[in-house]
């Protein structure tokens, strides 16, 4: 400490089954006080960690972080309300409880009538991360990717950290590809968009239907594409093949199905 500013290097830090390091720098000496921290942090228990830092309790994972922020205030709503910085995160083989994405893009049109069953739901993934800034305490998220055998995300949107709110579109779809880590992050599929919203203790998710359309109409062969890879042997019809030479009974045409979507 010199002159009211303290600076503590953490070289090697072992926290939540994870390792890291950091710099926290508090100046006490103006009028104000500031606070700047620079994480590094590695192979962390994501769950414990978030319910402690942030009373979020619904993901889980070995996660990865980097972080670099500055704030200054009086108190902690006034610190958190200057937050501003960057940083980046991963999460590996975890998952988000209280919706199930797999699920609600195979049954659009019930997945979100029951409230209650969000307490059991979840959706398990290989990888998930994205890079992010921080401006007045809202930060900003424009890459989010998730990646999970069959199954791939994207999205962008905003955590507000005084309201303790988020505001998020992202667009889950069924990918033809049983690769998670790793995969293709444009792996063929079709796109589901969800809008998630809500206080941190109580998201809702709604299905963005007009989005989802919007998305069809726009390549209608792209979605048949898609569908045709998810289910090997088929074609506009006939029958699928079990790969033991028993031949299954014929599934819906996918075709006439989006005609009949569109009404041509």
């Amino acid at each position: 400490m010199k002159d009211g500013v303290l600076v503590s290097d953490l070289s090697k830090m072992v926290l939540y089954d994870g390792t890291g390091r950091a710099k926290v720098t508090a100046n006490g000496k103006g009028a104000v006080p500031a606070i700047a921290l620079n994480f590094d942090l590695a192979n962390f228990q994501a769950e414990p960690f978030l319910t402690d830092a942030a009373g979020f309790t619904r993901l889980s994972g070995t996660a990865n972080a980097d972080l670099a922020i500055t704030s200054r205030g009086r108190t902690e709503r006034a610190i958190v309300s200057a937050l501003a910085g960057s940083g980046k995160v991963k999460f590996l083989n975890g998952a988000i409880s209280g919706i199930n994405l797999a699920a609600m893009i195979r049954n659009v049109g019930s997945a979100f009538l029951d409230p209650s069953a969000r307490k059991t739901q979840k959706t398990d993934f290989a990888e998930l991360g994205g890079t992010y800034r921080i401006t007045k305490g809202i930060l900003n998220n424009q890459d989010l990717l998730l990646k999970s055998p069959l199954l791939r995300l994207s999205g962008k949107g905003k955590v507000d950290m005084p309201k303790r709110t988020v505001n998020y579109r992202i667009e889950p779809k069924i990918a033809a590809t049983t690769k998670g880590q790793g995969g293709s992050d444009d792996a063929g599929g079709i796109k589901v968009p969800v809008i998630v919203s809500g206080p941190w203790d109580n998201l809702s998710y709604k299905p963005d239907l007009a989005g989802m359309l919007g998305n069809v109409a726009k390549d209608p062969g792209k979605a048949l594409d898609a569908v045709k890879k998810l289910i090997p042997g088929t074609s506009s019809g006939g029958t699928t093949s079990s790969g033991s030479g028993v031949k299954l009974p014929s599934l819906p045409s996918p075709a006439g199905t989006l005609k009949k979507l569109f009404g041509r």
